[in-house]
Parts: C-alpha cells; structure tokens; sequence
C-alpha cells in the first residue's frame, strides 16, 4: 500500500503543477533535425525487437533457482489485472490520438506535425524500453512467488525476465506528458484542459498502480518508466519547437573567405 501511495503522489503532483494550463501559440514544425530522428527513432524500435527475439529462454531450473534467491510476501500475481492495464493503456492512447482533431482546431499541417513527434516518440521509447529490459533481465515479482504454478512461470517465458522498467508506466507516462502538451495548446475552455489534464496522469497513475498489484514490477519499476516516459516525451517535443531548436536547425556553417594573406574561416553556429 505504501509503494501505491507513492505512486499516487508522483501523479498528484505532475497533475497539481500542470493545473491551469495557459494557452501557448502553436510553436512546433517540421525541421532538419527530422532527417536524423525519424530513422534514429525507427532503428531503436527495430533493435529494441530484436534484441527481444535474441535473448536466452529460462529453463525450469533457471526459475526455480530465480524463485528460491528471494523471498518476497507483498507482490500476488494477477493475469486479468495485467491484461486490464494493458488494454487501458491502449485505450488511453486511441483516445488522444482521437482527439488530435480538436485538440489542434483541425489543421491539417499542424495534424501532420503531431503525427511525426508523436510516431517519433513512441518508435524510440518502444526501442529503449526493449534494449534496457534486455541489457537488465530481470525476473518479475510473481517469478519469486511459489504459489504461483511453475508452468505458468515457463509459459512467461522470456518475458518472466522483462521486469525493469516497466514499459506500462513508460507508454502510459509518455501519452500523458504529450498529449498534455497538446491540450496547452488548444483552445479548450479553462476548465477542460484542467479535467484533460488531470485525465491523462491519473490514467498514468492507475495503469502504473496495476502494474505493482498484479504481480508484473516492482515499485522502482514503474517509478522509473514514469520518469523515462515524461523524459522521452519532453525530448522529442523540444525537438521541435521552433523557439527552443532555431539556433540549431542550420547546424554547422562553415565560411571560406579569400584574403592577401592566405584564406580566412569561419564557423558559425
């Protein structure tokens, strides 16, 4: 219960500091930096895959090994729980990427312009998350519970082993964070950005909460992938904001001036 209230704090908080969110001039666009992190983004999720893929299967003795290391009293497995945060973290997602319309007043270029930061993010969270759990291997809470069948253990599989960090909490965050921002920039009254707002990290939170009571991560599991989400979300939105990343969308210009005395260089940035 402890580690639940933490949780529900962590979200009280993102929500109280994002409370009357003031209406900001849409300040994002495509920009050069695309060419470099459309295929970044993509290459993460595509080695994030198979990094899945290559990692080793867990005998049964491997498990039984796993579950005698700890012993761990406060941590109950639950498939229905798990499968429920699952398709509510979905169904979070559906829900804002519906209200893109709305939210952006039904521009058509500004719609594009959220579709490309928001496949950006999710591309590169999805393959970080992938790479971590598989550089990591650690086991789940339920692997270390003996009530819970060995057969259901090995029908886990490698996944068993994909407890840090949650990935939930990280997509779940990282929707949140986004559309959240999206909301800032809508011309929804007052009173709605708040309800949206508080919508999308209470969701955060109840998905991550989930995640603890069934058995699925540890406490530190869904505290990082909330923080990591947040991040990811706040990187691939500054990337595009035309204020913060003006300075940067020329990169490097390099100028060659002849002189009598030789050639005179010059770097800008």
């Amino acid at each position: 219960m402890k580690r639940i209230l933490i949780l529900i704090i962590l979200a009280t908080y993102f929500t109280v500091s994002a409370k009357n969110p003031k209406k900001k001039d849409w300040d994002y666009t495509f920009n050069k930096l695309d060419l470099l992190t459309i295929p970044i983004a993509g290459s993460m999720s595509y080695l994030g895959y198979i990094n899945y893929y290559s990692r080793k299967v867990y005998s049964p003795s491997d498990i039984i090994a796993t579950q005698n290391s700890k012993v761990l009293n406060y941590y109950r497995y639950s498939p229905a729980l798990n499968d429920f945060a699952t398709y509510y973290s979905i169904a979070i997602a559906g829900a804002g990427i519906a209200a893109c319309g709305p939210l952006v007043g039904w521009n058509g270029k500004k719609i594009g312009t959220v579709a490309i930061m928001y496949a950006e993010m999710l591309l590169m969270e999805r393959g970080l998350v992938g790479i971590i759990k598989n550089v990591t291997r650690n086991a789940r809470p339920f692997v270390y519970d003996p009530t819970v069948p060995l057969s259901e253990k090995t029908a886990r599989g490698k996944d068993a082993y994909m407890s840090f960090f949650s990935s939930k909490s990280s997509f779940a965050f990282a929707n949140a964070f986004f559309w959240h921002d999206m909301i800032k920039h809508s011309d929804w009254d007052e009173k709605w950005r708040i309800y949206g707002t508080a919508f999308l990290y209470g969701s955060a939170t109840v998905i991550s909460a989930m995640n603890v009571v069934s058995g699925e991560h540890f406490t530190k599991d869904v505290l990082v992938g909330a923080i990591f989400g947040s991040t990811l979300a706040y990187t691939s939105l500054k990337l595009h904001d035309i204020y913060d990343m003006e300075p940067y969308y020329d990169l490097t210009k390099i100028r060659l001036v002849p002189t009598l005395n030789g050639v005179y260089a010059s770097i800008n940035f």
